[in-house]
This record gives C-alpha cells, sequence and structure tokens, in this order.
C-alpha cells in the first residue's frame, strides 16, 4: 500500500483512502456519476479499482461477499484488518436511511464494530460539495461518504 496510506502501527487508514477517493472522484469523475446510465455496478467497479492500487500486494478486495441474508458490496482485507463498505446511488433520505440499517446488519454478521456507506449522488441538484458524515446505527459506527 501507498506508505502515507498506512499508520505507524501498519493499518490502513481506510477512512483516508475514501476521503481520498471522494476527492479524486470530485476533480475525475463527478459529471460520470450524473449520467443516466451510471448503475451500481460502476460505481462497485471505480471503487474496486482505486483500492487494488492501493492494497496492492498486501491485501486483498472482494465484491459481492455472502454475510447474513445478504450480500457485501465491497470487502477490502489488509493484513488482518477487514473492511466492509455498501455502495448505493441516492434515490431519496429513505433509500439513505435503509442503507445505513442494512450495513448495520452486515457489520453485525461479521463482528465488526464499524463500516462505510459510500454513496453517488446523481442528482442534477446535488450539492455542489461532497459530504461526509458519521451515524451510529445498532451500536455500530458508519462513516458516510456522498460522491
Amino acid at each position: 500500500a501507498a506508505n502515507h496510506f498506512v499508520n505507524r502501527h501498519g493499518h490502513l487508514d481506510f477512512s483516508l483512502v475514501l476521503e481520498k477517493f471522494q476527492a479524486f472522484m470530485q476533480a475525475k469523475g463527478g459529471t460520470v456519476v450524473k449520467h443516466a446510465t451510471f448503475r451500481e455496478a460502476t460505481a462497485q467497479l471505480l471503487l474496486l479499482s482505486y483500492l487494488d492500487q492501493i492494497v496492492n500486494g498486501k491485501g486483498w478486495t472482494f465484491k459481492e461477499v455472502a454475510s447474513g441474508q445478504g450480500r457485501i458490496d465491497v470487502l477490502c482485507c489488509y493484513g488482518r484488518q477487514k473492511e466492509v463498505v455498501e455502495l448505493k446511488l441516492w434515490y431519496s433520505a429513505s433509500h439513505y436511511s435503509n442503507a445505513l440499517r442494512q450495513l448495520a446488519k452486515y457489520l453485525k454478521s461479521e463482528n465488526l464494530d464499524h463500516g462505510y456507506l459510500v454513496v453517488f449522488d446523481r442528482r442534477e441538484n446535488s450539492p455542489k460539495d461532497f459530504a461526509t458524515s458519521l451515524h451510529r446505527v445498532a451500536g455500530k459506527s458508519i462513516q458516510a461518504w456522498v460522491i
């Protein structure tokens, strides 16, 4: 992994990874997200491609991993570290809330205390600045990124 993504304990700083992915998407890929043809599978491919460059040789990325009653969109393993990412396209605030609850269930199934939600906002009137926020759902810490 690129040294600036790994802390002094040898752990991947996954929040920093997603912060940089968000900045990359804002600078280079924001218009792609707005296309009507942009799908969740495209979002998954973009994130996996980005992550593979970072964990190359020291970790693995997986898509659609079975977990409980569902499938984790992206699982990133780096050493003993396991990071779960749920991907969504923006449809409404209620879909966003449902995604947080869905991710909390996956985290429970995987016995993890934290995870990440990445939402691709395709709305024409979406805010110009991409956002991040922290949530606590069913005892799980979830960092959400809106791109």
